[in-house]
């Protein structure tokens, strides 16, 4: 399973639900890689502290990738691991772009109970439906903005 956790909304969780699905998944003995796609690098801190708490091992692999290297770099190594969790940053920047061409992946998009972060989803949605109709593009005229 390849799983996006993205938004162009910040401050909805997609850090803590892509940290915590990598910590239940690798506790179900699932080999799990989590993506950091975000410059913050909220993840890649988080999985260090969590290593150095649980005495030099997190449970499951973090690396740090940005932009279109994940169009490239992660199918392939999706193939070395069960599970592949994307954390994306809350904006559209060419990272969540790029996420979002990841053949078979699914998105979650986190969303809070409240009216401002629901209005938010429809950016998302829509940079959804415009990495689908580029899916059908020919190859090398696909290009970010």
């Amino acid at each position: 399973m390849i799983l996006i956790v993205g938004s162009t909304k910040g401050r909805v969780g997609k850090t803590t639900l892509a940290f915590n699905f990598s910590i239940a998944l690798s506790n179900a003995g699932r080999d799990v890689l989590l993506v950091d796609a975000d410059t913050q690098a909220t993840a890649t801190i988080n999985t260090q502290i969590r290593s150095n708490e649980q005495g030099g091992t997190p449970g499951f692999t973090t690396v740090a990738l940005y932009g279109e290297a994940l169009i490239i770099q992660v199918p392939q190594l999706a193939k070395k691991y069960d599970d592949v969790i994307v954390d994306v940053g809350g904006r559209d920047n060419p990272s969540l772009r790029s996420a979002l061409l990841i053949p078979k992946a699914t998105l979650l998009i986190p969303v809070k109970p409240r009216s401002y972060d629901l209005w938010g989803t429809d950016d998302t949605v829509s940079l959804v439906s415009e990495a689908r109709a580029r899916e059908h593009q020919p190859a090398g005229r696909c290009r970010h903005q």
